[in-house]
């Protein structure tokens, strides 16, 4: 589906949605009292980004530490399903999957999984999202007697109605990943200690787990490595380069002219072979120099299991602002990651082991939750600013 047009959508059938809904759970609230006890069944509702679901992961691991026999369930939408899939974090029937590709399959999936919701008799909501009035509605109509949520507490706030029965500060000053960690600290505090069964504590630790795959997984990628390209032999040094090609907010893609660029410095090291990554269609990438047999294209071409399998083998990642660079943070490879737009002190990966390019323009950030992640910016200067000659630079230091 256009993002503009969701945005339309959320903004001109969010807000009086939100509104509406508000004043009904303030009438409810007048004639019935609902005893809070500790949730067995909680939802995380992450829809929009994978990489908001891997920098809440730590977080919903306290959760399932402190409460041990609560279940945890995530809803996302189907695009970022397949992912969460192969980290085998959840159960399969604990995905609960929303598509968003066209309109209609949005309103249908709506009200099924709200059907669905209802049938499991959920205990707890938590919206993981902060920049959209849809997950307030779903968290609200999903049953739940504990919904926590965002509010905002910037001068332009950004209204969501009073839809949740626990509201947590957003602060655009911190990392997304501790804010996280604050709505689960709500969620442990949401019931008293006794009637948890213990006291309800939730430290910080937003260290993330390695996801490892098999010999035969690793194998299986070897195989297409070479029958792909035929030099995938084991004294080379694979650089994966994440073009973005489909990235939902082009703002903050890198030029593709520098990572031609980069890839072209790249190429005159013999032993080094470039593996282009991501989704879509591979007809949006210039076929010009391709020929080049050293620049093997697996766009749109693994799925999310060898893409695992590839992070671990590879030598270095680069990628500007994306999802990948939080996947990347599930394993051991050193990732370069260029940000412009959006802050890495907000959104930078949960990686030891990243170098992020970042120029800090006094316009930067210019994606907030204030504004919907809908900057004004045509040029992004700030993401420009990165020269190939850097990243090259910063590579280096890596395969040397």
């Amino acid at each position: 589906m256009n993002i503009s047009f969701a945005r339309n959508v959320d903004r001109y059938v969010g807000i009086p949605l939100c509104f509406f809904l508000s004043l009904v759970a303030r009438c409810a609230r007048l004639f019935r009292r609902q005893e809070l006890k500790k949730p067995k069944k909680i939802v995380f509702l992450g829809l929009t980004e994978i990489g908001a679901g891997i920098m809440a992961y730590p977080s919903i691991q306290k959760m399932r530490s402190t409460w041990k026999d609560a279940n945890a369930y995530l809803w996302v939408f189907k695009d970022n399903v397949d992912f969460f899939r192969a980290t085998r974090w959840f159960p399969e029937d604990h995905l609960i999957v929303m598509r968003s590709d066209s309109f209609l399959n949005l309103a249908t999936d709506f009200f099924r999984n709200l059907i669905k919701l209802h049938k499991l008799r959920i205990d707890a909501i938590v919206d993981l999202e902060a920049s959209t009035r849809l997950s307030s509605l779903l968290c609200y109509l999903s049953g739940a007697a504990i919904r926590i949520g965002f509010y905002s507490q910037s001068t332009r706030p950004f209204y969501r109605g009073q839809l949740y029965t626990h509201q947590v500060a957003y602060d655009p000053s911190r990392h997304i990943s501790r804010n996280y960690h604050a709505l689960v600290r709500a969620l442990l505090s949401s019931v008293p200690p006794e009637a948890a069964g213990y006291p309800c504590e939730a430290g910080e630790d937003l260290s993330l787990p390695k996801i490892r795959t098999s010999t035969e997984e690793d194998q299986k990628l070897q195989d297409k490595l070479c029958e792909l390209g035929g030099f995938a032999n084991h004294d080379r040094r694979l650089v994966l380069v994440h073009l973005g090609l489909n990235d939902r907010l082009p703002i903050r893609r890198w030029p593709l002219e520098y990572y031609q660029q980069l890839m072209e410095r790249l190429l005159s090291h013999p032993k080094t072979i470039i593996l282009l990554v991501g989704t879509g269609a591979q007809r949006t990438f210039s076929r010009e120099g391709m020929a080049e047999p050293r620049i093997i294209n697996l766009i749109g071409k693994t799925n999310a299991r060898e893409l695992f399998s590839l992070l671990n083998r590879a030598t270095v990642l680069v990628s500007h602002d994306s999802g990948i660079v939080h996947i990347a943070a599930l394993t051991d490879i050193p990732t370069i990651a260029l940000f412009g737009p959006e802050t890495p002190n907000v959104f930078g990966p949960l990686s030891d082991r990243k170098k992020v390019l970042y120029k800090n323009f006094n316009c930067s950030p210019c994606l907030l939750v204030s504004n919907y992640k809908q900057s004004p910016c045509r040029d992004n200067q700030c993401i420009r600013a990165i020269t190939a000659d850097e990243v090259y630079a910063e590579v280096m230091k890596v395969l040397s």
